[in-house]
């Protein structure tokens, strides 16, 4: 039997799925301004961070719909292709700033410092969530996974999505035989985040839906 979850597995699923949230999050802000031809205005860093984060959480089922529809082709090449683009994308946004965008800095807060666009609001803010998200992993410190039949039943989900490399059409081998072709008719979006996250980490199906869980509840804590 595998080890429980430990500080630094939850510590590091934690940074490396925060890090994949921003960065398509933010790619799809930067695309969105560009195709609107948005005049960007002044954000607060808490702004900017909840925006990347739900248009990341909103474009990772929207992006399992697409390879489900196209041939399947979710799996971890795919999830790390899709984000060495994004990589790419905001790279070359930044050298077309020059400096890596000091000069698009400037134009956006005028004049004024990031310390200065980090306001006391934002910082308590900001303390608030780190901690409640702390809270809610630290309840999962020693855990292998989530306990009770609802978080299997999500876990089985989550699988089921990973298997099919998108959205099943139908149970197939999860239900008795008597019901093996009858179709799914279940929302899975948090379930292909979990698949997608699962993916980036190579953590198991079962783990992924357990942080990921408590992640999201300590974001709207």
């Amino acid at each position: 039997m595998t080890d429980p979850l430990g500080v630094l597995s939850i510590a590091g699923f934690a940074l490396a799925f925060f890090a994949m949230l921003i960065l398509i999050g933010d790619v799809i802000r930067l695309l969105l301004r560009r195709i609107l031809r948005m005049v960007p205005r002044t954000e607060s860093i808490m702004e900017i961070l909840n925006l990347d984060i739900a248009m990341a959480t909103a474009f990772i089922p929207l992006f399992t719909l697409l390879s489900t529809w196209t041939g399947r082709w979710l799996n971890q090449y795919s999830v790390y292709g899709l984000l060495v683009l994004a990589g790419i994308i905001r790279i070359c946004d930044l050298r077309g700033k020059q400096l890596l965008g000091l000069l698009s800095l400037k134009g956006t807060i005028k004049h004024r410092s990031m310390l200065q666009r980090l306001r006391s609001f934002d910082t308590v803010l900001g303390l608030v969530i780190f901690l409640a998200l702390v809270l809610r992993l630290c309840l999962t410190v020693g855990l292998y996974v989530s306990p009770g039949d609802d978080a299997k039943m999500h876990a089985v989900y989550a699988l089921m999505v990973v298997k099919n490399h998108g959205y099943p059409s139908i149970w197939e081998r999860y239900v008795p035989k008597l019901y093996l072709g009858y179709p799914v008719c279940y929302m899975m979006g948090f379930h292909s985040i979990c698949a997608f996250s699962h993916f980036l980490t190579a953590m198991p199906v079962e783990r992924c839906v357990l942080l990921v869980t408590n992640i999201y509840n300590g974001l709207i804590a």
